[in-house]
């Protein structure tokens, strides 16, 4: 049944409907609660849906979810191992870490970077960000971070900001990352 509803959602609206607010194209993959059914089963099959990337479905939930501590850590021990190679790029602020790192992408690899995680959670950059959105822009940023043990292609580059050399020791390992 689930199925069924599904692909008709995503046949009728192909398209990521918070992608096109923002002037892009993006093609749906999921179909989502606009109102989160938190296990009614009335509400679940009740809707109403919309069409989401799954990006903009991931952000979605962990903004809905009543577990913002949840894998909000700033260093997650948890996180498995990157299948691809990662650069960690660290520096203060302002010191030119995500331009270099974008500059340097080619087109499979990604960049990771907190500052980023807020713009997605709560339309702001990190510098300008109120702080009540940390730990869901953490949780972002560690969802992506995880999401790294599957990436078969291309490299990512990892942004850190200011860390100290305790830190910078911390990350590498568990990334299994260069450092520039």
């Amino acid at each position: 049944r689930w199925r069924a509803l599904r692909k008709a959602q995503l046949e009728a609206h192909p398209l990521c409907e918070i992608c096109l607010t923002q002037g892009r194209v993006t093609e749906a993959t999921v179909c989502d609660h606009v109102m989160p059914h938190k296990g009614d089963v009335v509400k679940f099959w009740a809707g109403p849906f919309q069409s989401l990337c799954k990006h903009h479905h991931d952000v979605k939930t962990i903004m809905e979810d009543g577990g913002l501590n949840s894998g909000a850590s700033t260093h997650p021990e948890w996180l498995p191992l990157p299948a691809c190679p990662v650069v960690l790029v660290t520096g203060s602020p302002g010191s030119g870490k995500t331009t270099y790192a974008r500059k340097q992408a080619r087109p499979l690899d990604q960049v990771i970077d907190l500052d980023d995680c807020f713009t997605d959670v709560c339309g702001v950059h990190g510098h300008e960000a109120d702080r009540q959105y940390l730990k869901p822009a953490l949780r972002l940023r560690n969802k992506m971070l995880a999401a790294l043990s599957h990436k078969a292609q291309g490299r990512a580059y990892v942004i850190v900001g200011s860390p100290s050399t305790d830190e910078t020791q911390w990350w590498i390992p568990k990334l299994g990352a260069t450092h520039v």
